[in-house]
């Protein structure tokens, strides 16, 4: 009988059915396929955000960040010492990709017109330069001399722009201490992040200037960035970090640092959730008035193989079968529609966007494999349940009635 099952149930759906069962059918399985290629997109569009976000401030900042404790809110941080424990052990931590030292100068940029004040990052040679080389517009990242301190410093486009500096030439810096000092420094690189409290703020240096400024000893440093390998690790970490720490050091993590943009990308996470759950819902319930608007078309259909002595769950099984049938049609052309533009964004960047308030020049995508995997799963579980709620009026089909129903 199961065989009998599948052969009608696969004459009954795109193949075999002609007029309105047919168009039934069509439209029931394009709304399939169009909910799941906005799920599918919807996801890849998240996670790319999530991705590029987040890696934009991770080229400037690290998942946390150890300083000196002090009262109110303070950029040039007290020294602390390379040789404390958190820097000896912190890099032996489950997690821990690297650390990274800093120290912040305040400073102001000068031209014949205009001044702009700026924070000089002065980092040395284990800053990443791969990952902030893809904010790199123009030029080069810092070289780093074996004596001395390096000249060489990279600015913003936006500060470029501000003040008419150009790539190669030497602008002149008044860092804010007593007594003021002045530098001239070579802009060796332009970048742009879209991120405007980086663009309009940040100057990136050779930490060794910074303690030349500072009058600060080879082991002094403003902080130390923690860079994990995985994101998701960062409350674990956190908790070993902290165990490092002595008592007049704090700890920041980087979602404390930028809370506007982490939260935002909460709300991206709640409206892809909803948007989720309503076509589910629509998905759902445009699959059951299609199976009984066919179930009702095809009345005469179910009187006749229960008069040729078909119990009511081998019927519910045809019925069923053909649902799911033109569920998994909808979710293969749906994950081919969605999988299809997501390549043709990620390659071509069709949709353009703002960088001013989108942070970036184009939606992003990221294959999120695991969940676009989950989706189909959830979509496949989700739908085939409703769908055994309309196979239940065939129980209460009469043979009779139903070979006599016009």
């Amino acid at each position: 009988m199961n065989k009998a099952v599948s052969l009608i149930s696969r004459k009954m759906t795109l193949r075999g059915e002609k007029g309105f069962s047919r168009v039934v059918i069509a439209i029931s399985a394009g709304s399939v396929a169009v909910g799941m290629a906005v799920m599918i997109i919807s996801i890849a569009i998240l996670f790319g955000f999530k991705d590029n976000i987040r890696a934009k401030i991770l080229s400037f900042s690290g998942h946390m960040e150890v300083t000196k404790f002090t009262l109110g809110e303070n950029y040039q941080h007290p020294p602390i010492s390379t040789n404390s424990q958190l820097f000896l052990e912190a890099s032996n931590i489950s997690g821990v990709d690297y650390l990274q030292p800093f120290i912040y100068k305040a400073a102001m940029i000068k031209n014949e017109e205009l001044s702009k004040g700026v924070l000089v990052k002065g980092v040395d040679e284990s800053f990443n330069q791969g990952a902030f080389a893809d904010n790199l517009l123009e030029g080069k990242m810092i070289d780093y001399p074996d004596s001395n301190y390096s000249k060489q410093i990279l600015i913003s486009k936006k500060l470029s722009d501000m003040l008419g500096l150009n790539l190669g030439e030497e602008a002149v810096f008044y860092f804010i201490q007593t007594p003021i000092r002045i530098r001239k420094l070579e802009i060796a690189g332009i970048y742009e992040t879209g991120l405007e409290g980086f663009d309009e703020n940040i100057v990136i240096g050779d930490i060794g200037l910074a303690r030349r400024l500072n009058n600060w000893e080879d082991t002094s440093v403003g902080g130390v960035e923690v860079f994990l390998k995985d994101f998701r690790d960062i409350d674990r970490v956190e908790a070993a970090v902290f165990d490092l720490m002595d008592y007049s050091t704090q700890l920041e993590l980087v979602s404390e640092k930028f809370p506007q943009l982490f939260e935002w990308l909460k709300l991206l996470d709640r409206n892809v959730v909803m948007i989720i759950g309503i076509i589910l819902v629509v998905a759902s319930f445009n699959m059951v008035s299609s199976l009984i608007v066919l179930i009702m078309e095809k009345t005469n259909t179910i009187g006749s193989l229960k008069a040729l002595g078909a119990k009511n769950s081998q019927v519910q099984s045809i019925f069923f079968s053909i649902g799911v049938r033109i569920l998994l049609y909808g979710i293969i052309y749906g994950n081919g529609i969605g999988l299809g533009f997501c390549l043709l964004q990620d390659t071509y960047s069709l949709i353009p966007l703002d960088p001013t308030n989108y942070y970036m020049d184009a939606v992003p995508i990221s294959f999120e494999w695991g969940f676009f995997i989950t989706l189909n799963i959830l979509t496949v579980l989700v739908v085939a349940v409703c769908l055994y709620l309309p196979t239940m009026i065939i129980g209460r089909m009469s043979p009779m009635a139903a070979i006599r129903f016009n």
